[in-house]
C-alpha cells in the first residue's frame, strides 16, 4: 500500500489568514492524511468549515497542545466551535 500525507500548519497564522493555509484541501487526493497543526490556537470558524467540507474523503490528524487538540477535534467532528471548552 502506498499512502501520502500533507502537512498544514496554522499554528503561526493569524485568525484572519489561517483559512489560506487550508485552501489546498480541494487539491489533496482522496484518502490522503492531512496533518493539521494548530499549536495552541482555538478553533477558527472558517478553518473548521473548510476542513469539515473535506473530512469525509481525507484522514485529518490534528496536532497541537493537549487542550487545543481536544477543542479542534470536537469542533471538527460536531461543527460546534465551543465543543471541548471547559471552565
Amino acid at each position: 500500500m502506498i499512502t501520502g500525507s500533507v502537512a498544514v500548519s496554522i499554528a503561526d497564522a493569524t485568525p484572519a489568514t489561517a483559512h489560506l493555509r487550508v485552501a489546498c484541501l480541494p487539491m489533496v487526493p482522496t484518502g490522503v492524511r492531512v496533518l493539521l497543526h494548530g499549536g495552541a490556537l482555538a478553533p477558527n470558524p472558517v478553518v473548521v468549515r473548510l476542513v469539515r467540507e473535506h473530512s469525509d474523503r481525507l484522514h485529518v490528524d490534528v496536532r497541537g497542545t493537549e487542550h487545543a487538540v481536544r477543542r479542534w477535534v470536537q469542533a471538527l467532528q460536531s461543527g460546534d466551535l465551543l465543543a471541548g471548552w471547559s471552565p
